[in-house]
């Protein structure tokens, strides 16, 4: 969801094409997004609105918001951001506070400087913040304010970010930004008092140019090594190439300054609505000529990019610091451990403060009524035990409880024990948080599984306690209706291990299919020397993840090795171990084959009857790890084995939902493909 007047133009799309789609990281972390709800935005005086440039682009913009735009923006690559409070005048500061920590993992606090810091600390600990991003008491929002850094913060705000090692983002005052001779003293006697601090220097200071930046940078010799900059809104190609000449590539933070950057720039009213307001009439950026005015122009943001990656070359290393790694590192994920590298929990604080679980639920979430001296003791027993917040506290004021259905249907004996175990030691870590996992585990017959699922998923949809279902899908095509009416019923779903990708559901966590199937072609070719007789054992006809298999094997084989043969016997339905045994043994006697592929986990099953016959010269590659798997697998009657770690596909798909039902996090992608390991006998 974006806002209307968001027009990405073909200009757009080919400046991306030509100078920035080859060139971009795989993944990003944008260090400068402003994020508010427009119920978190005051009611703004037109007076002003006309007066100042940071009220005209007082646009809020959601996480639903920002997701649309980042999709748009940058549809190759896996965004994620550090969330502040918008900069402006009309923003209910606190409101957006919770509104942040409630949605992010990384995400500055807005503080002002008559904030009590005592309230500070707790909702800097509670809420998961990564530091501070201070405002000052905005008597004025005219740029360049005449005031001191200390107008934004107080000593005590400082010693707070000192004691916990947090970080701080500035936006400097005054006129002459970062050349000015009283910033500059500010910023070095702060960073010989409060060495903890990693201080952020936002907009390179506000050097747009490149002569303020560089005098700037010669004023504060060598205490430059103690701060950090943010790219945020500098567009000058001029600027970034003696920030890389000058300032150490892991002090340099990749930041848009979205939305500013999206409405900042041309201004034309059309009707009480701005209309493309995200291109400059800069000099550096007139390569693209049109015939129409708004047209001109390329979005900010990607001559932002242009202009960065342009002064970066080839240097990968250098583009994992800036667009990655730096902003880790300065804006750490809030992530509680005690000194044996366990995650601090509140059932430790309850332990340690002697206080039940219920009563330490009560003080963390602040939403009850609790003595000032219980609180005191839980809140100095999560301070001794260095105990943060995460980001599902919120849940906890709540007092919700969310109630995940998990439904699959056991089609051998090997991979759903590991799944179970996957989504226990994952709802474990929500327990905290009123997450409850009920199962729903049937066994099916040859032809019957569908139908089984079906009923499940029906009778689940009838449930109003039922927030989310995750189901491994046996048949694709007769669950996408039923899928797709608990999600309209506002039930989400997600599939894990196989997938059922027509339907509306969240997202698919597993392996990806194809490409694991080619890979067990090549492997397969390679064993074979490119010739012989291999035959495809596609036992189950309808289930999604054994069809991309195949798929992918069959794909891969016609276009490496196509003087190898491909046998394909049709097997009706969901064949039991004896049956599929003696189909086995029956095939080999009947048929000279050199190799035998499965896409599925009953791979044992065939290598068994190959070690009945003692024939280790046939190639056998398969999937998933029981325990008779291993023993074939060590004595050469399976080749290799594509182990598709059933536990973290469990772990992670349940993760996402919880993830999703308490903060309305969505995945980053509809399709979460976890790893696959290449096993053979003697990693077993």
């Amino acid at each position: 969801m974006v806002h209307k007047f968001f027009q990405k133009t073909e200009r757009d799309t080919a400046f991306y094409k030509r100078f920035l789609e080859s060139r971009m990281p795989d993944r990003m972390i944008d260090a400068h997004v402003h994020l508010a709800l427009p119920k978190h935005t005051r009611a703004i005086d037109p007076k002003l609105l006309e007066a100042d440039w940071a009220l005209q682009c007082a646009h809020t913009m959601s996480e639903e918001q920002l997701a649309g735009y980042s999709a748009s923006l940058f549809p190759d690559i896996r965004y994620e951001y550090i969330a502040l409070p918008m900069p402006i005048k009309g923003v209910d500061l606190e409101a957006n506070n919770s509104y942040i920590s409630s949605i992010r993992m990384r995400a500055l606090m807005a503080t002002l400087p008559q904030w009590d810091t005592d309230v500070c600390e707790k909702a800097l600990i509670t809420g998961g913040f990564s530091g501070f991003k201070p405002y000052p008491n905005l008597v004025s929002t005219v740029k360049g304010a005449e005031i001191s850094i200390l107008d934004f913060i107080t000593h005590s705000q400082l010693s707070l970010l000192n004691k916990h090692k947090k970080a701080l983002l500035l936006h400097l005052p005054r006129a002459g930004r970062l050349p000015d001779e009283d910033n500059i003293r500010e910023l070095r006697d702060m960073r010989q008092a409060y060495p903890n601090i990693k201080i952020v220097v936002a907009h390179f200071g506000r050097c747009f140019n490149v002569e303020p930046f560089l005098e700037g940078i010669k004023k504060l010799g060598s205490d430059l090594e103690g701060f950090y900059f943010d790219t945020s809104a500098v567009i000058n190609p001029q600027v970034y190439a003696a920030a890389f000449d000058h300032i150490s590539p892991d002090s340099i933070l990749f930041g848009s300054d979205l939305p500013i950057t999206l409405w900042h720039g041309k201004r034309t009213w059309n009707n009480g609505s701005y209309q493309n307001l995200c291109r400059e009439d800069f000099k550096w950026n007139k390569h693209i000529e049109g015939s129409a005015e708004e047209e001109k122009y390329t979005f900010f943001i990607y001559e932002q990019l242009k202009s960065l990656l342009d002064s970066m070359g080839s240097d990968a290393e250098l583009k994992r610091k800036v667009f990655c790694e730096n902003a880790e590192k300065v804006y750490a994920v809030m992530q509680s451990e005690n000194t044996n590298g366990k995650r601090v929990t509140l059932k430790d604080v309850a332990e340690k403060s002697g206080y039940s679980l219920r009563t330490v639920k009560k003080v963390i979430g602040g939403r009850e009524y609790v003595s000032d001296s219980v609180k005191a003791k839980v809140l100095a027993a999560s301070r001794d035990l260095q105990y943060k917040r995460n980001k599902f506290a919120s849940a906890l004021a709540k007092n919700q409880t969310y109630k995940i259905a998990v439904v699959y249907t056991e089609t051998s004996k090997y991979f759903f024990p590991e799944i179970r175990a996957g989504f226990e030691n994952c709802s474990k870590a929500y327990e905290d948080f009123g997450i409850e996992v009920e199962y729903y585990v049937s066994k099916g017959t040859k032809h019957d599984i569908s139908n089984i699922q079906l009923g499940i998923l029906q009778e689940l949809h009838l449930r109003s306690d039922i927030d989310g279902i995750l189901i491994h899908p046996f048949s694709s095509k007769k669950l996408i209706g039923e899928i797709d009416s608990l999600v309209e019923a506002g039930k989400p779903v997600i599939t894990f291990g196989t997938d059922v990708p027509d339907s509306k559901r969240l997202c698919y966590v597993g392996p990806h299919g194809r490409k694991s199937g080619r890979i067990a072609a090549q492997i397969m070719g390679n064993y074979l020397g490119g010739k012989g007789r291999v035959v495809v054992l596609g036992i189950v006809s309808d289930h999604r993840q054994t069809l991309y298999r195949e798929e992918g094997f069959l794909e891969k084989m016609h276009e490496a090795f196509p003087s190898i043969e491909i046998i394909r016997p049709k097997i009706d339905g969901l064949l039991t171990d004896d049956e599929c045994y003696a189909f086995v043994k029956g095939l080999i006697v009947e048929e000279t084959v050199a190799g035998i592929f499965s896409p599925s986990a009953n791979v044992y099953l065939a290598a068994s009857a190959l070690k009945e016959m003692e024939r280790k010269d046939i190639a056998v590659v398969g999937y998933d790890l029981s325990d008779e798997t291993k023993a074939l697998l060590k004595e050469d009657y399976i080749k290799v084995v594509m182990f598709q770690n059933p536990q973290l596909q469990a772990h992670k798909s349940l993760q996402i939902m919880c993830e999703f039902l308490l903060e309305g996090t969505k995945p980053e992608t509809d399709c979460m493909f976890t790893e696959v390991l290449i096993l053979t006998g003697e990693c077993v």
